[in-house]
């Protein structure tokens, strides 16, 4: 809340890890972890989305991701998986959802991908349940 405290606490996080970005403000920080978190929020709903899309298709996912990973520029790769792991995600969802202080409405892509990566589970069990009826 002072530059007294920023250097506290650059110092205890200094000590545990090899970096530290200090911001202007708590909101500051605390913005910059949601954007974070909603980048990879949004990312993985996409890749969860593409995955049942290539299984409708018959298509492989990995390959589709190993060949997009091969451009130079402005790609980072993100993989399917049974949902969002993560503490923080649920919360910053939470904050998404409702009004941040200010006022200003939550992202729609934050609700778009929070609702793709809530099914996921359902459709891991599915398909789990469909392989051992296969059996």
């Amino acid at each position: 809340m002072n530059p007294q405290a920023s250097e506290l606490a650059g110092a205890l996080y200094g000590s545990i890890f090899q970096r530290t970005v200090p911001v202007s403000s708590p909101a500051a920080a605390e913005m910059t972890k949601l954007l974070e978190n909603i980048y990879r929020c949004v990312n993985i709903a996409l890749v969860n989305e593409l995955k049942l899309l290539c299984l409708r298709m018959g298509l492989d996912i990995w390959e589709v991701i190993e060949a997009a990973s091969t451009k130079p520029f402005g790609f980072h790769p993100f993989y399917p998986g049974p949902g969002l792991g993560g503490h923080c995600i649920p919360w910053t969802r939470s904050i998404s959802r409702g009004r941040l202080r200010n006022g200003i409405s939550a992202l729609a892509s934050s609700n778009w991908a929070g609702e793709i990566n809530t099914n996921m589970p359902y459709h891991v069990l599915a398909s789990i349940g469909k392989r051992a009826e296969r059996s």
